[in-house]
């Protein structure tokens, strides 16, 4: 029986467990399979300032962003939030208002209370007058009394304390001479002292001799640079040896046949991400100028090396007698994250890349200093 029970019970938990996995196995296979949308447009004449707008859509337009810019407008910049189609700005006013008539609800009840407080400080203010004229009545009743304790204390101290004939003896007199005397016998016996140790110190014949041994000779000294100075280039010389061996090497399997495959598939993987991540649609036109006319020609040449790439419908127009530039160009595109996913997988599961990590590894390590190098320096 309790073992059915059991059994059920992880029997449950196992589908539970189970639901969640799928969940989130789905909730990545939509990260990753939905597409991420994006769109823009830019327009810009002869006398206006430059406008520009776009927006970033996710999931289905489920979370979207849209930013713009205007050079004409006080706030160039604007952006704004959807979640679900809900700006998010409405949601900020919404909270502003419900937050502004708290706070004038606190308001007025707090206007109440400083009225009630106002008149409790009316009544207190009349019961502190009668307080005050009760004090005053105090006050005259101390001041007579006063006036008799201070009579009465003249006359107890004109009366005599000591009687006459006797005198204190001065005690602490005979104490400070003392000990002035002490402090006088003990200075000589200090100054004593030291002249003796400064004579013990001035009187050692073996002081000079030990001052010499420390010195050493200017030739010891000489030889001892010099042979430093010899270590120190040895150890130069040698790091320097051990990096064009490492560069050799570098330049020799780089010129390997692995390693070209390896670029060959680098170079193809980003140029695949980056045909995927451009635009799909391009229209609008472009007129533009500069003030000098082979500047103008030498954009021109690089436009048209990129304008096979680019598709949809772009116009170029340039002019060659006037400085200006219009443009009124509109785009969308989209980005799928399994594609760009995929393309750096290739490259990460590649076995030369791994090859490559392990040399670089490696020549890391070699390039330490050694023991023996850092001895020597």
């Amino acid at each position: 029986m309790v073992l059915s029970i059991v059994l059920r019970i992880l029997a449950v938990l196992g589908i539970v467990i189970l639901c969640v996995l799928a969940f989130l196995l789905a909730l990545i296979l939509l990260v990753l399979i939905l597409p991420i949308c994006y769109s823009g447009s830019v327009e810009k004449k002869k006398d206006t300032e430059l406008v520009a707008a776009g927006s970033v859509s996710a999931f289905l337009r489920a979370f979207r962003l849209r930013f713009g810019y205007d050079g004409a407008a006080e706030d160039k910049t604007e952006m704004e939030y959807y979640i679900f189609g809900i700006p998010m700005s409405r949601l900020q006013r919404r909270r502003e208002k419900r937050q502004e008539s708290k706070k004038s609800k606190a308001a007025a009840s707090g206007h109440k209370a400083s009225a009630s407080g106002q008149k409790a400080a009316v009544s207190s203010s009349k019961a502190s007058a009668s307080g005050q004229k009760a004090a005053a009545s105090i006050s005259k009743a101390s001041a007579s009394g006063d006036k008799t304790d201070v009579s009465e204390n003249r006359q107890q101290r004109k009366r005599p304390t000591v009687e006459p004939g006797q005198r204190r003896e001065p005690e602490k007199e005979s104490g400070v001479s003392q000990t002035a005397a002490s402090a006088a016998e003990n200075v000589p016996a200090e100054s004593g002292e030291r002249k003796e140790r400064t004579g013990a110190k001035r009187t050692g014949a073996d002081v000079p001799e030990i001052v010499k041994a420390r010195r050493p000779n200017l030739i010891v000294r000489i030889s001892a640079k010099i042979v430093s100075f010899i270590n120190g280039l040895r150890a130069k010389l040698r790091k320097l040896m051990d990096l064009m061996d490492t560069i050799s090497d570098w330049l020799d399997y780089l010129a390997t046949e692995r390693f070209n495959r390896f670029k060959r598939l680098v170079i193809r993987q980003v140029i695949a991400v980056l045909r995927h991540c451009l635009p799909r649609k391009i229209r609008g036109s472009i007129h533009y100028g500069m003030e000098d006319p082979a500047l103008t020609g030498k954009i021109l040449a690089v436009i048209c090396a990129v304008y096979p790439v680019l598709p949809g419908k772009l116009k170029i127009d340039p002019d060659f007698e006037e400085q200006v530039v219009e443009a009124e160009v509109s785009f969308r595109g989209h980005i799928v994250p399994a594609v760009i996913l995929y393309r750096g997988l290739r490259i990460l599961l590649c076995r030369e890349l791994r090859v490559l990590l392990r040399r670089a590894k490696r020549a890391g390590k070699s390039s330490a200093p050694r023991t023996g190098d850092a001895a020597v320096g």
